[in-house]
């Protein structure tokens, strides 16, 4: 092929007037085309060659460059140990542009390596994957998958080619997960034991005695609480259990009530008519739940000030600290950190607790014991300082400890969850255990795409449980 050629361009304002380009509209003479003379450019056609200013391109199916963001095809940052990760390693120029005029990669003209972040080397078993495409000779590329029995954050694959050129390339970073899963979700009533129920149920001493048919044939059946939540007698259990929160609850529902919902008030909405297996319809329930109210807010109660008779109460009075001694007790204001505690003030005949407000270094007739440390006595009491206790006129403050008790304050949040759906006390559950933000939880690559990943490879075969 020669180094230039001649092309022919050709300008209309209606496309539908030109029907064959060399035959018809050159130097024709019509009032509708434009352009009736041709004119012609020339260019020089290069041939892309292996150099030293080559480079690796490592990418998961070898679909990269222009219309594509640079990580549109990148290795999937969720992986799994013993199973097949596949890649495709491209020769491409310093300017991106493929070299197809080369031979197919074999594999022993590469050395490959899965490496942690720190360049460690974790050992992985890479084969070449070229299948009905050996049949081609050139390309440039290799096709290969690796699998590794190890685990690691932030690893890559390292590539380098040797042949006439030295060449070194690396993929995008990824995880390789340990092949069970790193998140079993477990929400309420999803801890049913129907092994130990069919056990329960053995009141003969024959059948008590024999135990291995309810043990052993039923309870493989039906599972018990640390099976996998699938599994019938989890199942079935779950479903009579959260029967109204998954059926008419706006928040909680599964997707397809939440859409009958809908359709009964007429709204409008998009479906895409999908139907998932029950496995994965059960995670697409979850995850329609906004993550607030799957992870669920956090009591803030911090006014448990009555411990009901008890003494040492991890229930009651979380709030009320050591009882402060009206004739004796020292108080500081509330520029010494070091030892300002708020007041907590108890009206004997209503019952009624009231954290009151501290004193401030300009309060009116505050007679301090020490300046430096802003301590005052609480027998000095006057109702200049705004705390607001009802007493009768005239009182003596050597009598107000029959009115009123003093206690300290200890700030102490309940922190127990007010909504409950995922089921944290089950020691089986670690769906958002540790889960920080939204992004972390929906961002890609995050928390949802390594659910549905995992799920998908499992139940396609790809990983063997």
């Amino acid at each position: 092929m020669p180094d230039t050629y001649p092309v022919i361009i050709f300008a209309h304002a209606n496309t539908s007037k030109i029907q064959d380009a060399e035959s018809y509209f050159i130097n024709y003479n019509n009032s509708d085309v434009i352009n009736p003379t041709y004119s012609y450019t020339t260019f020089k056609i290069v041939e892309n060659v292996l150099s030293n200013n080559s480079k690796l391109v490592i990418t998961s199916n070898g679909i990269d460059g222009v219309g594509y963001s640079d990580d549109t095809f990148n290795i999937d940052v969720n992986k799994f140990s013993n199973s097949k990760v596949y890649f495709v390693i491209r020769i491409k120029t310093s300017n991106d542009i493929p070299i197809k005029s080369i031979p197919l990669i074999p594999l022993s003209y590469l050395d490959l390596k899965l490496i942690d972040s720190n360049g460690v080397d974790l050992s992985a078993k890479f084969t070449s994957n070229f299948q009905d495409l050996t049949s081609q000779e050139y390309g440039g590329y290799f096709k290969g998958y690796f699998v590794s029995t190890l685990t690691g954050s932030n690893v890559k694959i390292k590539a380098i080619y040797n042949s006439t050129y030295s060449l070194t390339g690396y993929s995008n970073t990824f995880n390789i997960y340990p092949d069970k899963g790193i998140y079993d979700i477990r929400i309420v009533n999803e801890d049913y034991n129907q092994s130990a129920q069919y056990e329960a149920l053995a009141l003969q001493q024959i059948l008590q005695d024999k135990t291995s048919f309810f043990r052993y044939f039923l309870g493989q059946i039906v599972g018990d609480s640390s099976s996998d939540p699938n599994t019938l007698g989890i199942e079935i259990f779950e479903k009579i259990s959260n029967f109204v929160q998954n059926n008419t609850d706006v928040v909680y529902s599964n997707l397809p009530q939440f859409t009958s919902m809908l359709d009964s008030i007429r709204d409008v909405y998009t479906s895409y008519n999908l139907q998932f297996p029950p496995s994965l319809q059960r995670l697409v329930n979850i995850f329609s739940i906004p993550l607030s109210n799957q992870i669920g807010g956090k009591n803030q109660y911090n006014f448990n000030f009555d411990n009901k008779g008890y003494s040492n109460s991890t229930v009651y009075g979380l709030n009320r600290g050591n009882k402060i001694d009206f004739l004796t007790g020292i108080l500081y204001r509330n520029t010494n950190p070091a030892y300002y505690k708020p007041v907590l003030t108890y009206e004997k005949f209503s019952s009624i607790y009231t954290i009151v407000s501290p004193l401030i270094p300009d309060a009116l007739n505050v007679v301090y014991k020490d300046l430096v440390l802003g301590s005052y006595a609480l027998s000095s009491y006057n109702t200049d300082w705004g705390w607001g206790l009802i007493l009768p006129n005239g009182i003596e403050n050597i009598d107000i400890p029959k009115y009123y008790e003093f206690y300290e304050y200890k700030d102490h949040v309940d922190n127990t969850l007010l909504q409950k759906y995922v089921d944290f006390d089950n020691p089986k559950n670690t769906y958002l255990n540790n889960c920080s933000s939204y992004n972390q939880y929906a961002e890609s690559g995050g928390i949802i795409d390594n659910i549905l990943t995992y799920h998908l490879y499992t139940n396609t075969g790809i990983i063997s449980t």
